[in-house]
Formats: structure tokens, sequence, C-alpha cells
């Protein structure tokens, strides 16, 4: 009888186990599916917004009296979380809404942003990096800018990144844990424990060998002492 009575509790034991591994791991991946969601919400919004200028600037149809004033890049003023917005030319004219006329102390031509949103002839996202005037993390947005139909020039916004090292500080399972916001190369851009931004997630120790196989299977989860 005490064997049969072991015997029954091991099989609960083992039952109840593999179902609180199985919800546990379920809950896991909610919580991170639903910060991927909000975080790409983010990026697409600012997005439209920055593709709303680039029509507002196509729209002028090349009139450089109104494309070369202030208050065509005036719809900044409704988003804090948008540093600046700049407008360049392929002749390397660049006009800001702060920092305003920065020809020739900028050349568009060697930048990312207007490089890509060029060639890709659709809105590009920049890999994050250090302003050079502002010291803050930010990423560009650039939005190609036509007239006639033929390509002239580039909107660009700059989005400080501030933003997700607030949401990084919510991202727990029931109160508890750290998360991390990378790059799908690895490079931290948030985190609230673990590493530092600019730094790579395969620097951590016991977790950074894992980076590669959470990259290639999309998600999931792995256990470390």
């Amino acid at each position: 009888m005490a064997a049969a009575i072991a015997l029954v509790c091991a099989v609960s034991y083992y039952f109840a186990s593999a179902e609180l591994e199985s919800t546990t791991n379920r809950e896991l991946s909610i919580t991170v599916a639903k910060e991927a969601v909000q975080l790409n919400g983010w990026l697409e919004t600012k997005k439209a917004f920055g593709e709303s200028t680039s029509n507002v600037l196509t729209s002028l149809n090349g009139d450089m009296s109104l494309l070369k004033t202030q208050k065509v890049l005036g719809t900044i003023t409704s988003d804090k979380e948008i540093l600046d917005m700049a407008f360049a030319l392929q002749d390397k004219y660049v006009a800001c809404y702060y920092a305003g006329d920065i020809t020739g102390k900028l050349d568009p031509t060697t930048r990312a942003w207007f490089n890509n949103a060029r060639d890709l002839d659709k809105a590009f996202f920049t890999a994050p990096y250090i302003d050079v005037n502002t010291k803050a993390y930010i990423v560009s947005i650039g939005v190609p800018v036509k007239a006639n139909g033929k390509f002239i020039g580039v909107s660009c916004l700059d989005l400080s990144l501030d933003v997700l090292s607030e949401q990084v500080k919510g991202m727990n399972y029931h109160g508890d844990g750290a998360g991390i916001i990378t790059e799908a190369d690895g490079n931290i851009l948030a985190t609230a424990q673990f590493g530092e931004p600019t730094k790579n997630f395969k620097e951590i120790d016991g977790l950074g060998n894992h980076f590669d196989e959470m990259v290639s299977k999309g998600n999931g989860y792995f256990e470390v002492e």
C-alpha cells in the first residue's frame, strides 16, 4: 500500500510539474509577445509620422521657396519623442526644424538614412547610434521626398530611445525578472538589469551564448543557472 501511495504521489507530482512548466512557458511567451507588439506599434507610429511629413513635402512639388522653410517641418512639435526633423536635398542642402540650416556642416549623401531611403524608395530605419550633437542614443527614420514623381530628397526624423528604457522597466513575469530589448544582431537597446545599452547581448555571461539560438527559433525559452 505504501508503495502504491508513493507511486501515485510520484505520478501526480510529475504531471503537476509538467503542467506548471507548460503554463509558465505559455505565460512567459505571452508576456514577451505583448511587449513586442507594443514596441512594433511604437515604431510603426513613428514611421507613419515620417511618411506623413514626406507626403506634405512631396505635395509642394519641388517648390523650393516653400520646401526650404522651417514651417514645413513643424509637425514634429506635436510629438515630444522626436528630437528633430530634417529635410535634405541631393545638392547637400540640409535644414532642421530646431537646428536650422546646417548645410555644409553635414553631408546627407554620406548618411544611411538618406542613401537607403533613396535607394529603397521607402521609409528606412537606421541602426541606433549616439548622436554627435546631443550625445543621446537615437534612431533615425529617412523617407524619400519627390517632385513630379522623381526623387529630390529625404525627410529624416530622429527618435530618442529613452522611451525604451522606460518600457523595459515594466517587462517582468509576475513582478520578477528583468527585460532586455536588443537589435537582431544582439546590440542592446535597453535593459533593466543585464548588460548595458550599446553593448551586445552575446557578451553577457551565461545568456549570450543562447542569442543565436533564440533568433533562429523566433521565440522560446532556455534555462541557465
